[in-house]
């Protein structure tokens, strides 16, 4: 990035020009996520709140006039967004709370069950996804289509035995992947 001057950066950003506005995200970026960091305590939501902050940069009408302006202006401005989500969490904890004690939450076996099976079904097709781009055609021909290894070799134009070989070293891949007895249980009983 070329440097640039007090005036070129301060004008820049009263003008919203790209290099001015990278320049300041570049130079304040690391002090505003840490303030947020240390304000929410860490919260999940400091890359959020950080955008936010760049954003109300973006869309201020205020000129600013040196660059300590612009990051006393940053400043204000994540820590004012970092109080408006700690009060949002805390009314939604009250309400939480509220809600909890009209509709007490009934412990329901099944739907457990059903809630983890989704769960292990949705981390199995993202290991499915992760999978070299022929072995994992090769996968989904045979379990989610049905075909047979003729056929998929037909279709592909290789050999049964690499079908074969593919197959296998897919569900090898996806065995490691979910070493938990439980996970690979349940695998196992869906694909086979």
């Amino acid at each position: 990035m070329t440097p640039l001057s007090n005036p070129q950066i301060v004008g820049g950003v009263n003008r919203k020009e790209g290099e001015a506005l990278d320049w300041v995200h570049e130079r304040f970026s690391g002090l505003i996520t840490q303030l947020i960091q240390k304000l929410t305590d860490d919260s999940p939501e400091t890359a959020d709140l950080v955008s936010d902050t760049f954003i109300c940069l973006l869309k201020t009408k205020r000129k600013f006039r040196t660059p300590k302006n612009i990051k006393q202006f940053l400043i204000v401005i994540a820590r004012n967004l970092s109080l408006n989500l700690q009060e949002r969490q805390k009314r939604a904890e009250k309400h939480a709370y509220g809600i909890s004690k009209l509709y007490p939450v009934y412990e329901d076996p099944q739907t457990e069950a059903a809630e983890n099976a989704a769960e292990y079904i949705s981390l199995i097709y993202q290991s499915i996804e992760q999978l070299p781009r022929t072995r994992r055609h090769i996968f989904l021909l045979y379990y989610k289509e049905g075909l047979t290894n003729p056929q998929i070799a037909r279709k592909l134009g290789i050999t049964e035995k690499t079908v074969a070989n593919e197959k296998s070293k897919a569900l090898m891949m996806l065995k490691m992947e979910f070493r938990p007895k439980r996970i690979r249980t349940f695998l196992f009983n869906l694909f086979l």
